[in-house]
């Protein structure tokens, strides 16, 4: 013990005789080199020309090829260079999260994947690629085995990789480079500083495409503001300003106020005959096309009927081209308008499937029918087994109650669906209300889709044009068919039955929309003719009885039928057959892509002196988006019984 106590002592002392270490030279500020600059500017270089690289594509896309690219970077530079800022904002963003330069290119190069469905949604449906759309990803991919050939869906998802790769490699050759934690923050903070002006820029640049007051919404073409201000900068700014626009007053006091001018109570005369409604998928007579000969008519039953005395044919305005069939459901079970809402809405995927909405099946609820609705396609699709039983409907059956054997094509056929509807409203031992939507005549339409075909069609369109027409024509002549078996069914029935059958929308049959201008129905100017073309549907009013009830309107807005339809079935209400009356009076067709005034004549815009569309929309507004004042208002109040009240007020 001795010993090492000896020995730690010497330790100690040997240590404490060496001379102090001397201080650390101060540490110089380091000096970019030649070298590293070089590297800098590749790095910047690679970010910019990646950042134009997207830009060129998605503007290409969306400004419809070279042509219109070039007029657009030469005649809005400024714009070009704000698109180009916020394309490079988003790539160096990426850059400082991932501290790596060709996984940020990488990344950003997927942003292509919006202005690429832009393209293929405005080829299809007439307008561009909404925020609002982002919510319907899953019934797009839903429905895209129709639409994509495998193959050619294996090749593309090849090549995409194979550029992401070869991306990848040749920048990670021409830059090795990496930021520390300070300078990846401070230059992710400065990146999204410089995004606060775009973030800020008034809404007036949207003019075109975003409603700016009730009276006076956007009804021209929707997709001007992407096709001026560039895909990035417009689906920016959509995003940004995506809520609708708030009326000036939607208080109770300015509610009642609207209230007062309506007779406070519903009256019933107690006839209450069965109705039945139909929406027929893309349901039009293409015998319509210019300069396109068909070997027998497509529709000789709608035919028969316009220039019969049975039956009633005139046209719906509807706000749909292509799809969003839900939004022309929304208008005719409502009575409100898509003409209200931001481009891109979709009433059902909002606060529709959370809180129940007056409507017409609740309003027959009350005056004793039993309302049912049938739908030949996933029960869940644009939330409809949500929404339905909120907006009153007692029953609902979806694609799952029919079988294999009912499908013709690629969908339930419709003389399935026919019979179907025919069994429920024989079923039936009271008044009942039956809507139901059909599906077989969805898209998309290939020239085998039904084998042999029926239709011959000939003109001067290409032959792979004529043989997606015939294709289209084809099912057109099955949901003729369908209508002349419930004619011939209803006109038996003991029951007095009302049949309303209408088109939801146009299609454009094949992706270029080439039938459709090819043909000269509609030209490439975009004109007024040309939208009411684009967005009018045949419909069918017909009943087994004398039904006192003449449409004398060439073309209708969806929901404002019932102001007809149902004082003809001695039912009065103050917003159905009131306001909704004083709006069809003034403005029969209301739509964002074209107005029609009485008598058909088209507007690009409703008549801002209208004070009835103020008040129309300020409705609208509180029940869809506001406090729903007007739901304890004498508008609303008869319709709705206190326990449909408290499901709506107070939600599960």
């Amino acid at each position: 013990m001795m010993g090492k106590g000896r020995h730690m002592a010497l330790r100690t002392s040997s240590r404490s005789s060496r001379p102090p270490a001397p201080p650390p030279p101060p540490v110089q500020p380091h000096e970019l080199q030649i070298g590293e600059l070089r590297v800098l500017v590749r790095f910047i270089g690679l970010i910019f020309i990646n950042a134009a690289t997207i830009l060129l594509i998605s503007e290409y896309l969306n400004q419809r090829g070279a042509e219109g690219l070039t007029n657009w970077l030469c005649t809005r530079p400024s714009l070009a260079l704000l698109n180009l800022g916020i394309i490079l904002s988003i790539t160096s963003v990426l850059v400082f999260l991932t501290n790596r330069l060709d996984t940020s290119c990488q990344l950003s190069l997927l942003l292509l994947v919006f202005p690429i469905a832009s393209s293929v949604k405005r080829s299809m449906l007439l307008e561009p690629l909404w925020p609002r759309d982002l919510q319907l990803a899953g019934h797009f991919m839903q429905l895209a085995p129709h639409y994509i050939n495998p193959w050619q869906a294996t090749w593309g998802a090849i090549l995409i990789i194979l550029v992401l790769l070869s991306v990848g490699v040749v920048a990670r050759s021409l830059v090795q480079l990496r930021l520390g934690t300070a300078a990846r923050i401070t230059g992710g903070g400065g990146v999204l500083l410089l995004l606060l002006p775009v973030l800020a820029m008034p809404a007036h640049i949207l003019a075109r495409s975003t409603p700016a007051s009730a009276p006076d919404s956007a009804t021209t073409a929707v997709d001007a503001a992407y096709r001026t201000c560039g895909f990035a900068l417009g689906f920016t700014l959509a995003a940004r300003d995506q809520q609708d626009v708030i009326p000036p007053d939607c208080s109770p006091a300015a509610i009642q106020a609207i209230a007062q001018r309506y007779p406070a109570r519903v009256t019933d005369t107690l006839e209450h005959p069965d109705i039945i409604v139909i929406l027929a998928e893309s349901f039009w007579d293409p015998s319509e096309l210019p300069g396109i000969t068909f070997s027998s008519p497509p529709a000789p039953t709608l035919q028969a009927l316009r220039g019969g005395r049975e039956g009633q044919v005139f046209r719906f305005l509807t706000p749909s081209f292509g799809g969003k069939t839900a939004n022309v459901e929304f208008e005719l079970l409502t009575g409100l308008s898509m003409n209200f809402l931001a481009p891109g809405s979709t009433p059902y995927m909002g606060r529709m499937g959370a809180l129940a909405t007056p409507s017409i099946p609740h309003l027959l609820s009350t005056l004793g029918y039993h309302t049912i609705a049938i739908h030949a396609y996933d029960r869940q699709f644009y939330n409809r087994d949500r929404v339905y039983p909120l907006l009153g409907f007692d029953e609902y059956h979806g694609g799952e109650t029919f079988s294999a054997n009912d499908i013709c094509g690629n969908y339930i056929s419709d003389a399935a669906f026919g019979r179907r509807l025919i069994d429920e409203i024989d079923r039936s031992t009271g008044p009942t209300l039956l809507f139901g939507a059909s599906m077989e005549n969805h898209g998309p339409y290939l020239p085998n889709r039904y084998g042999m075909r029926e239709i011959t069609v000939s003109g001067k369109l290409p032959s792979e044009e004529l043989a997606c027409l015939a294709t289209f024509a084809e099912g057109i002549r099955h949901t003729d068919a369908m209508i002349a078996t419930l004619t011939e069914h209803l006109r038996l029935r003991a029951r007095p039955t009302i049949l309303l059958v209408f088109g939801d929308h146009l299609n454009a049959i094949v992706p270029s929309n080439g039938i459709l201008r090819g043909s000269g129905f509609v030209t490439d100017q975009n004109t007024l003719q040309d939208r009411l073309r684009l967005h009018a549907t045949p419909a069918l009013l017909w009943a087994n009885y004398n039904l006192p009830c003449r449409i004398s309107e060439p073309y209708l807005s969806p929901g404002l039928i019932w102001s007809q339809l149902l004082p003809a079935m001695g039912i009065h209400h103050p917003f159905y057959t009131g306001l909704l009356n004083d709006v069809r009076t003034r403005l029969p067709g209301l739509s964002r892509n074209v107005c029609v005034l009485p008598g058909g004549q088209p507007v690009d815009r409703p008549l801002a002196e209208l004070r009835i569309l103020g008040d129309y929309y300020m409705l609208q507004h509180d029940l869809l988006i506001g406090a729903r004042h007007s739901l304890n208002s004498s508008l609303f109040a008869p319709e709705l019984p206190p326990p449909l009240k408290s499901r709506i007020q107070n939600p599960e």
